[in-house]
């Protein structure tokens, strides 16, 4: 099959022919909206949908274990969680990037045959797995030493069963990810996280709270979303023909594991800048103080990080389509594309950030008790460098859809050894906040240098609009600054009333729901605001008018209200 084919006229023997997630490729949308940002949008909007209820069942989750385990036990089996995570980069060499990358490309192409060839090669990661698996079962000793924590072997010897079944879930999920099915995608993840949350309830009940419950419920609810993945692939590729030529011996060695391996490396890096926080207190902090401080500040980190919930949203579905746009050699769409994803994700997002990084205190007292006060600084000083790396979130898709992986490398090379190198300077003198500032700064280092290639590479520079919302970002964060500072009377009158309520044994769970009804509350004023003064500064785009129409539209508002909102946002357009 033709390699120069368009992108629709080159799938048209599949049974998704016309059709890419499941929305129409032809044309403009009737809304105003562009065929590609149409389906970022959809598609985000799906994504938004099961991050919500992935990140309410994932508060239940925390709030459940805060509650009933120990901070020791939790602090074990996160930094377990951890180690794991850095160790199982080595099970899979980049082989679910690759399906991320190559199926959508191919796909573009019309090399079908090709998908299911790389498929079928990629699950080589599962004997990875046990191989890696049966090492740490039986060094599990030896790696608890170096953190001088001899609990943390059995931790090690829990999750060393979860290497191998993680891995027959993630090929399944790569997969499905990478035929842009964020409806399924949401499906399984929310599955999973709930089956989490159902059997550690269940285990802490049954069998009490402790290390070997926390793991077991984490490792086990990966089994059902693994099973219903297994049936949703063979539902795709029984769509999908095998057309065109098979994947070649040369193309694989050549081209798919050399881009793997390269993956492997970045995503070692960003397991570094990710993980190394925890690892870091782990190994600096006294063990009689270590296990708590890592609770808090995993409880701290873990819940700020909910702020992530709009870029993956948008990630989730751009890389795909972006995969597919550059198999076509479309650059103009590319970046047209580029440039409307970063200022969806920084008008839906930055409301939300600086909700968390103004109120981190009481949050986190509403939420998880007077206990995790202490971690409201780091949780702050955190939130501040997840915006700012949210700023290079779509730049590093891009490198990554047009395999300039070296690149992106290089970059979290620097970023990780600032992290390492501020961390050893800072969390033996500031603990906690240390590790907070050393993250943040090496998000901003990761950020700027991904800004500059972008730049250098690409031509690509951030329009005055997105400067406008950054503008607009530090008014909404002194104004939200002020109201924390005289909001204590507030908060406090909040807190002793719902605390005064009585629900039975339930009565945990209800007061937290409640509690995040306040978080609701102060994010739609936050919003209110953030879209005020957007007007005022014209951060908006016509297109991002149309998708707001569509939006109230389906949202069934009255005329008069949506045609009103409608006319406001029109006052802040400047398409330039």
């Amino acid at each position: 099959m033709a390699e120069n084919k368009d992108l629709d006229d080159s799938i048209t023997s599949s049974s998704q022919s016309r059709s890419f997630g499941g929305v129409s490729l032809l044309g403009e949308d009737n809304s105003g909206i562009s065929t590609y940002s149409n389906l970022i949008a959809k598609g985000s909007i799906w994504n938004l949908i099961g991050q919500f209820f992935f990140k309410f069942s994932s508060f239940l989750y925390v709030i459940l274990i805060a509650r009933m385990a120990s901070q020791d036990d939790i602090g074990i089996f996160y930094l377990s969680l951890s180690v794991m995570t850095i160790l199982a980069l080595f099970t899979e060499f980049g082989i679910l990037g690759s399906i991320s990358r190559y199926v959508p490309f191919f796909h573009g192409k019309g090399m079908l045959r090709k998908i299911h060839d790389l498929f079928f090669i990629s699950h080589i990661s599962i004997i990875l797995s046990l191989i890696v698996a049966f090492i740490v079962f039986f060094n599990a000793d030896f790696l608890s030493q170096l953190y001088r924590t001899p609990v943390l072997a059995d931790g090690l010897r829990f999750f060393s069963v979860y290497l191998v079944l993680g891995v027959l879930y993630q090929l399944n999920y790569a997969l499905i990810g990478s035929l842009a099915d964020v409806k399924m995608q949401s499906l399984l993840q929310n599955l999973q996280n709930f089956v989490k949350l159902l059997l550690t309830f269940t285990f802490f009940v049954f069998f009490g709270a402790s290390l070997f419950t926390l793991c077991a419920g984490y490792i086990l609810s990966f089994v059902p979303s693994w099973i219903w993945s297994v049936f949703v692939v063979r539902k795709h590729f029984s769509s999908i023909p095998k057309l065109g030529d098979p994947l070649s011996k040369d193309q694989f060695l050549r081209e798919i594991i050399p881009f793997g391996f390269m993956l492997t490396l970045l995503n070692s890096f960003y397991a570094i800048v990710s993980s190394s926080d925890r690892l870091l207190l782990g190994y600096l902090i006294p063990p009689d103080q270590s296990s708590s401080m890592i609770a808090m500040y995993t409880v701290a980190t873990t819940f700020v990080s909910v702020i992530g919930i709009i870029p993956s949203s948008v990630g989730g579905i751009f890389f795909p389509i972006i995969s597919r746009l550059i198999a076509k050699n479309d650059s103009s769409k590319v970046a047209k594309l580029m440039e409307t994803s970063e200022r969806w994700i920084l008008l839906a997002s930055l409301p939300l950030s600086l909700v968390f990084i103004s109120f981190s205190r009481h949050l986190l007292v509403l939420f998880y008790g007077g206990s995790y006060a202490d971690a409201s600084l780091a949780m702050s000083i955190f939130g501040i460098g997840l915006a700012i790396q949210y700023i290079s979130y779509i730049i590093s898709l891009i490198l990554a859809s047009m395999r300039l992986v070296m690149i992106e490398l290089k970059v979290l090379v620097f970023g990780a050894l600032a992290n390492v190198v501020l961390g050893f300077l800072l969390i033996p003198s500031y603990g906690m906040i240390g590790a907070a500032i050393s993250s943040a700064i090496s998000f901003t280092i990761t950020t700027l240098l991904l800004v500059f290639y972008a730049k250098k590479l690409l031509n690509f520079t951030y329009p005055n609009q997105i400067l406008r919302i950054y503008l607009s970002g530090v008014i909404l964060l002194l104004i939200l600054l002020v109201l924390n500072y005289f909001s204590d009377p507030v908060f406090d009158a909040l807190s002793n009333f719902v605390s005064s309520l009585s629900f039975g044994s339930y009565s945990a769970y209800v007061i937290k729901i409640l509690n995040l009804s306040i978080l609701g509350l102060l994010v739609g004023i936050s919003s209110i605001l953030f879209f005020l003064i957007s007007i005022f500064f014209k951060c908006l785009h016509s297109e991002d008018v149309s998708l707001l129409k569509s939006i109230l539209r389906k949202g069934n508002l009255p005329p008069n209200i949506s045609g009103f909102i409608e006319k406001v946002a029109l006052m802040g357009v400047s398409d330039n």
